[in-house]
């Protein structure tokens, strides 16, 4: 819109002064100069192997803590993998989220293992509430269970 009442001015001022007839001047749309400048988006790739072969007793709750300052980011994607001859079906996890002196953690989302695709692999997308995840994992089950692996990844802006 600017640069097309700048051309016009300038056609106009032309006109009067030089005495020539106006013409309509050919201007490019706002959204084509906006398109041609290049446009940077930064974003930095978060992840942790948050555990690595961690049991959990028959029955117990255990939660870990990831390093992982998850400033910037919207949502984490929390991946929980067993062997096959492990069973996550029993287990319920609840994602906790704090932030630097916050003097606790704050439980913000519930997941029951059986929802997984598989008994012994599955992932979920939670949103961030905070800097600080916390993962807590009960074992519903009469037998330990051993997570080969509990991984964490976002964006963050």
């Amino acid at each position: 819109m600017r640069t097309c009442l700048l051309l016009l001015n300038l056609a106009l001022a032309t006109a009067l002064l030089g005495g020539e007839k106006p013409t309509a001047p050919s201007v490019k749309s706002e959204t084509a100069a906006t398109s041609e400048k290049p446009r940077v988006v930064f974003s930095t790739a978060l992840s942790e192997v948050v555990a690595t072969n961690l049991t959990i007793a028959a029955g117990a709750y255990q939660s870990i803590t990831a390093e992982t300052d998850f400033t910037g980011a919207d949502s984490v994607n929390i991946g929980f993998y067993t062997t096959n001859s492990q069973n996550l079906a029993n287990c319920t996890f609840t994602i906790w989220w704090a932030f630097p002196n916050m003097p606790n953690f704050v439980a913000t989302f519930f997941f029951n293992g059986n929802n997984f695709p598989f008994t012994n692999s599955g992932g979920l997308n939670v949103l961030a509430f905070g800097n600080q995840l916390m993962i807590g994992i009960q074992n519903n089950s009469t037998s330990p269970v051993t997570i080969s692996q509990i991984t964490a990844y976002a964006n963050a802006r």
